[in-house]
């Protein structure tokens, strides 16, 4: 993304661009992982609900999904040092979109 723009190179769109100050960056982190965790719990109750679902063991308790979402958060941080990401993602809904059911060519068209 050209940082004076916003236009992507790759594909010409232009994206309004956002300058955040450290405190802002770490209020929307936060929100973000409070969002992620608050998400977590109410499909964890989906999934109670459902006597004939099974919880997935990495998901099993609410304090290792809050462990998994500060895992992924501080690979974003690490791995996006040197060249910071400019977007995510979600492979699993990319995958789903409009099927009912997971098409893993689906992720390979979008990345």
């Amino acid at each position: 993304i050209n940082e004076r723009t916003g236009e992507c190179p790759t594909t010409g769109a232009k994206l309004r661009l956002l300058a955040l100050d450290p405190a802002q960056r770490t209020h929307v982190h936060d929100t973000l992982i409070d969002m992620a965790y608050s998400a977590q719990e109410e499909y964890q109750e989906k999934l109670k609900a459902d006597p004939n679902r099974k919880i997935p063991q990495d998901l099993a308790s609410p304090e290792k999904c809050r462990e998994q979402i500060m895992k992924f958060s501080q690979w974003i941080s690490h791995n996006g040092r040197e060249k910071p990401f400019t977007a995510f993602v979600d492979g699993a809904n990319v995958a789903f979109f409009g099927q009912g059911l997971v098409q893993y060519s689906h992720i390979k068209l979008v990345v």
